[in-house]
């Protein structure tokens, strides 16, 4: 090992802590609905099983717009802390990862009552885990051995821009602003 490479930072370090943070900021999502206090969860309980695909009257194009951006960092972040090996089994490993994370949180809604587990919502979390991988791949044919430097510097800006709206939102005494402010993009 030479001096150039013992000065070079470690990103996978800071790309990992990122990684947990947005995590956090997921779960809190939907988990939590942005609320500071349990209490103010509804406490329900709904199962919805039948697909978009069956049900076209139940398709709420803001639930899956919005279930699909908050994965799509996933996807990239799985992409860029990946190992090296094969690109097939690293492909079915991550979009397995994204499919098990989403059945745990639509699981954890309907055992804690908390929200609605909705296999529209499995469907569109695993989707966007996957436009997430295929952002991934695409930034590293434009930066090649660039691509996980210009990922972290992203995810950090990124992180900053999300943390500095949530402040806000909890000194403006309302994180459920948050959430009608994805709602009203989306329902555009």
């Amino acid at each position: 090992m030479n001096i150039k490479e013992k000065s070079k930072p470690d990103l996978g370090v800071l790309t990992k802590f990122l990684f947990v943070i947005y995590l956090i900021v997921l779960t809190w999502a939907i988990l939590f609905k942005f609320k500071l206090n349990i209490h103010e969860l509804n406490g329900r309980r709904n199962l919805l099983i039948k697909t978009f695909f069956l049900n076209r009257s139940r398709f709420y194009k803001a639930d899956f717009c919005s279930n699909l951006f908050a994965f799509v960092p996933f996807g990239i972040y799985i992409s860029a802390l990946k190992r090296e090996g094969k690109v097939v089994l690293n492909l079915i490993i991550s979009v397995l990862v994204m499919f098990m994370t989403s059945l745990f949180y639509e699981t954890s809604q309907y055992i804690f009552q908390i929200g609605c587990s909705d296999i529209n919502d499995l469907i569109s979390n695993t989707l966007g885990g996957v436009i997430g991988i295929i952002v991934y791949y695409i930034l590293y044919l434009i930066f090649r051995k660039r691509t996980n430097t210009v990922v972290t510097v992203l995810a950090f800006l990124g992180t900053i821009a999300v943390t500095v709206f949530v402040v806000i939102s909890i000194l403006n005494g309302s994180c459920s602003t948050f959430q009608n402010q994805l709602l009203k993009l989306f329902n555009s």
